[in-house]
């Protein structure tokens, strides 16, 4: 499907590719393909795809995601919270935003599950679970960050485990 704009709120659904200018959108999105976007992707709700490129922009916002790859200059991303099951303790717990691989210049994510990371600066907030960071210049995480190896680009090594 290829289409200039997308920008709504519901549910969509689409057998095969998304292929557009832009996308805006609040809701559930199922995409059995790709989905490729020539500026900005901005979603907040649930979103399952095979892989999603925006050419300037990927903005997830209180989002729950199942994506096998992800490519942007810039990529956002902020999982789904909740006040009630933080106040039950569960926040540590959840792991909402299953994502493959993440291939950007900047990522500041929260609340990210992720196989592997590579951007030049990563900033990781919240519960982030990530199996392997490759960093060009700078990365930034909290205590509440799980990341099971980093590696600079210039072949640094360091381990961290919480």
């Amino acid at each position: 499907m290829r289409i200039g704009q997308v920008i709504g709120h519901g549910d969509l659904w689409v057998e095969g590719d998304l292929l557009c200018g832009s996308f805006n959108f609040i809701g559930h999105v199922h995409v059995t393909g790709h989905i490729v976007c020539d500026t900005s992707f901005q979603h907040t709700g649930s979103l399952d795809c095979r892989s999603l490129e925006a050419g300037e922009l990927l903005d997830l916002h209180e989002s729950t995601i199942s994506v096998v790859a992800m490519y942007s200059p810039l990529i956002t991303i902020h999982g789904f919270q909740s006040p009630l099951l933080n106040r039950l303790g569960t926040e540590h717990e959840r792991l909402d935003t299953p994502v493959g691989s993440i291939s950007c210049r900047e990522l500041k994510a929260g609340d990210l599950q992720c196989a592997s990371v590579e951007a030049d600066d990563v900033e990781l907030t919240g519960s982030c679970r990530v199996e392997k960071v490759t960093y060009g210049k700078d990365i930034r995480y909290n205590r509440g960050s799980v990341i099971g190896s980093i590696r600079k680009d210039d072949g640094e090594r360091q381990a961290r485990t919480a």
